[in-house]
């Protein structure tokens, strides 16, 4: 097994969200979103998709934070997971159990993120 390249691409790093969102509206299409790049960068190495853009969001703040209530939770989609939502899950407490439980969401995440592109 060789040695394997990304395809060429153009990095674009908005400075805000609406100039994410602009992009995104003129280039869709072309353009895969990179947060953390877990599962995309292995997926470019393996010539998966060849993107002309990659938007990179994860340094947004408007992108970032857990904020729950009584019947809800919302997470920002540049949120790290396994330290941030194991933080929350446990109510503020750290520990061993908050990252197992941040790590278990971040799997859980991957997954449905996988069976969502199938539907």
């Amino acid at each position: 097994m060789g040695v394997w390249y990304m395809p060429p691409f153009e990095l674009v790093r908005p400075r805000d969200l609406d100039g994410a969102l602009k992009h995104l509206a003129d280039w869709a299409t072309d353009t895969k979103i990179l947060a953390g790049g877990t599962d995309l960068l292995p997926s470019l190495r393996q010539r998966l998709f060849e993107p002309r853009y990659l938007l990179a969001v994860g340094h947004l703040p408007e992108l970032r934070g857990v904020v729950g209530e009584a019947d809800w939770v919302r997470i920002g989609a540049a949120e790290t997971l396994p330290g941030r939502l194991g933080l929350f899950l446990l109510g503020g407490r750290r520990g061993r159990l908050g990252r197992l439980l941040g790590q278990a969401t971040v799997l859980f995440g991957q997954l449905l993120m996988a069976l969502l592109e199938f539907v």
